[in-house]
Order: structure tokens, then C-alpha cells, then sequence
């Protein structure tokens, strides 16, 4: 099953895989596509948490210590996710349905929006800065990681330092 697209499995299989009856399932989902649907909400949730990490604590992750690289494995766990999920990993990101990457952009835009604001950015500088953050921050970042299967922490810190921790200091200076 894990080489078939989301088009391809069936509510059979996946009972059979999950062990449930088909009342069961249908209690909980209309078709398999609801299933992926949650699947797919509750990894945007986990994205999120991590970006939320990564920009907005001084110290993200208390084991990274000196490393400024953190391994893919490592990157899978703070997903909550395991090497073996990588296909559903790839599914979640596909390029096609990119789903989950809308889900995470729009709910971590506006919580930068929300920031931009509680720092009195207001009105168009804080759209400005919205639109800055998530393109300097977020797809800097989920890029790096996609592309080379680590995420670069000094990256990272780079661009908080430049994109939130800059620009609220000069927010803070014409506050």
C-alpha cells in the first residue's frame, strides 16, 4: 500500500490493513479521502508547532546544543514522525496537493500577523511584514529542509534574527 497514490487505495484495504469493520470506518469518515484529509490536519498542526519553535524561542530545542545542523531522523521525531513515514511525509508535500504546505502557511501567517500587531506594526507595515516573514522564514526554511533533508538551525537563527528580531527592534524604536 505504501507505493499506491491516495487515488489508488480503497476503503477495503485500508479496514483490512487497520483492523476495523466498515461500520466502524464509515462511523468516522465519509471516504478514504476524509482519512487523509485528518491525517493531513493533524501534521500541519505539528509543522506548525515547529516552525512556532524555531522562530519565536531564543533556545527551540534544548538538545541541539552547539550542532547547527539537525539531522533529517532528528527533523522526522520533532514531527513526531518515524523513517518509515517518509512516504506519507512525501504524500503530505506533494507538489500536486501541497495541502498541508497551504495549511501550515495560512495558520503561521496569521499568527505572524497577529505578532505584527501586538508589537503596534499596523495596517500595511504589518502586511508588509507578514508577507516578509513567511517568505524570508518559512519557505527559506521548509525549502532547505525538502531539498536537503536537514534543517539548518544557523539558517534558521539568521533569518529570525533578521526578519522578527530587526524588525521589532525598529518597531519598537518608532513605537
Amino acid at each position: 500500500m505504501r507505493k499506491k497514490q491516495l487515488e489508488d487505495i480503497t476503503v477495503s484495504e485500508l479496514i483490512k490493513i487497520a483492523d476495523v469493520g466498515k461500520s466502524t470506518f464509515y462511523r468516522h469518515y465519509h471516504d478514504i479521502y476524509d482519512v487523509f484529509d485528518e491525517i493531513t490536519e493533524g501534521f500541519a498542526s505539528r509543522v506548525l508547532g515547529v516552525m512556532l519553535r524555531l522562530v519565536f524561542s531564543d533556545s527551540p530545542f534544548e538538545n541541539s546544543g552547539e550542532e547547527s545542523v539537525i539531522p533529517g531522523g532528528e527533523v522526522m521525531e520533532l514531527f513526531g514522525l518515524e523513517q518509515s513515514d517518509m512516504v506519507l511525509v512525501n504524500y503530505l508535500f506533494d507538489v500536486k496537493s501541497m495541502k498541508t504546505f497551504h495549511l501550515v502557511v495560512e495558520r503561521f501567517r496569521a499568527i505572524v500577523k497577529e505578532y505584527a500587531l501586538k508589537m503596534n506594526i499596523d495596517g500595511e507595515q504589518a502586511d508588509y511584514y507578514t508577507k516578509f516573514v513567511m517568505n524570508g522564514l518559512l519557505y527559506s526554511t521548509l525549502n532547505d529542509y525538502k531539498h536537503n533533508g536537514t534543517l539548518n538551525l544557523e539558517l534558521v537563527r539568521l533569518l529570525k534574527n533578521f526578519s522578527i528580531d530587526d524588525w521589532v527592534r525598529g518597531g519598537e524604536k518608532n513605537g
